[in-house]
């Protein structure tokens, strides 16, 4: 029997920036017409699809647990490891792949781990746009600390939940925003999309439509049956689906700013600093005046 690991040809430091280069593009007109499926909704599971989303592919993400937010890297609470030399104590992207694979008793595929080491940096900006809030110094800058024997300070953390808050990020960042800068150049536009969103929720969540609304995931998505009946009940459930006209959880975002500032010591900043609701208040009177 021959054990293939498949990694790219080439040496280690440039095998998959090569294999990235011959992989054949996707035209964005074309991407809707393809359909990837992701098994897991963990870490890399989760921000598989949300990253595939944004692209525009279909992506449909599975797991087998009762809840996502069961996935086993909830469990990974320490931090997390990229090479970024914020503290400039001689960090680099070999090293972290040398530590990585030292460290995994040298079982790792060698290539993926180095492919891990490069893309590190750039995974914990994604975090950072997805809003996961990680542990910072008093001037604003993330902060490090040496961790799991180290002897480089390139861990990131937020507290003690580092895995949980990571997993938040992931799952919420197919949420949607846009600058005050460019809502105030585009009203509009921005209050039309808002009104026919919850227009749309209306007609969803309508138990009038239920079988209609399930007929969708079973002719656009290709779910079977019984799938889309259990996805359409996860989605109308009043405690747990979606929420009715997109309403905005405003006591709840009270509750992350007041956890935010609990760990990075500012005092907690007031709702209106972050968002402003007066579009969609325009949108759901237009929608109510029909």
């Amino acid at each position: 029997m021959k054990l293939d690991p498949r990694t790219p040809t080439g040496p280690i430091g440039q095998q998959w920036t090569k294999a990235k280069f011959d992989f054949k593009l996707v035209n964005p007109a074309n991407k809707r017409k393809h359909t990837i499926i992701v098994v897991g909704s963990g870490l890399a599971g989760a921000s598989a699809a949300a990253t595939l989303g944004e692209l525009g592919y279909n992506v449909k993400c599975f797991c087998f647990q009762d809840s996502p937010r069961r996935a086993h890297s909830i469990a990974a609470q320490g931090g997390i490891n990229a090479a970024k030399n914020y503290q400039n104590d001689g960090d680099s992207v070999y090293r972290l792949f040398y530590d990585t694979v030292k460290g995994g008793d040298f079982r790792a595929r060698e290539a993926n781990v180095y492919r891990l080491a490069e893309i590190s940096v750039s995974i914990i900006d994604q975090c950072v746009a997805q809003g996961v809030p990680f542990a910072r110094e008093y001037g604003g800058a993330l902060t490090n600390r040496s961790f799991g024997g180290a002897q480089v300070s390139r861990t990131f953390y937020a507290r003690g939940q580092t895995g949980q808050q990571l997993l938040l990020g992931a799952y919420q960042a197919t949420g949607g925003a846009v600058l005050r800068s460019w809502a105030k150049a585009n009203p509009d536009i921005l209050v039309k999309y808002l009104q026919a969103y919850v227009e749309g929720l209306r007609w969803s969540l309508d138990p009038r439509n239920k079988n209609e609304a399930t007929r969708l995931f079973t002719d656009n998505l290709k779910l079977p049956g019984e799938i889309a009946a259990a996805t359409y009940a996860v989605a109308a459930d009043p405690a747990d689906g979606l929420a009715k006209d997109a309403a905005f959880d405003l006591e709840g975002f009270k509750n992350v700013l007041k956890l935010r500032a609990d760990w990075t010591g500012a005092a907690p900043g007031a709702p209106e600093k972050y968002l402003d609701l007066s579009y969609y208040d325009r949108a759901l009177k237009l929608v109510n005046a029909q």
